[in-house]
C-alpha cells in the first residue's frame, strides 16, 4: 500500500492499513520494508515511501494499491481516491 496526501490524517491511513491486513491475512500488506515495525499511524506514514518495480519484485509484491487523500472544500470533508498497479513479472511467479 502507498499513501499520498495523508499528512495530518494518519488515522485514516491506519484504518486502511489494518483493515487490509485483516482481510488479506495470511498474506502480507507492506507500506515499506518488511522488517519495519508497524503498530501506529505514525509508523505507517514513516515507513510509507515510493518504491520502484525492482523493489516490488525483490519482495514478491504483485500489486500496489495507492490511496490518495484530498481535502474537498465544497463538502468540507476528505475525498479518497484509489489506484491499483499490478507488477507484471511478480504476478507470473
Amino acid at each position: 500500500m502507498r499513501f499520498v496526501g495523508f499528512d495530518g490524517h494518519g488515522d485514516y491511513a491506519a484504518n486502511y492499513y489494518f483493515r487490509a491486513n485483516y482481510i488479506l491475512f495470511p498474506q502480507r500488506v507492506l507500506v515499506g520494508d518488511p522488517s519495519d515495525t508497524i503498530n501506529t499511524a505514525t509508523q505507517i506514514l514513516a515507513a510509507n515511501s515510493p518504491r520502484d518495480e525492482s523493489w516490488f519484485l525483490a519482495h514478491g509484491v504483485p500489486t500496489v494499491l495507492t490511496i490518495y487523500c484530498r481535502p474537498n472544500p465544497i463538502k468540507r470533508s476528505l475525498d479518497f481516491l484509489y489506484q491499483v498497479h499490478r507488477i507484471p513479472a511478480a504476478t507470473t511467479r
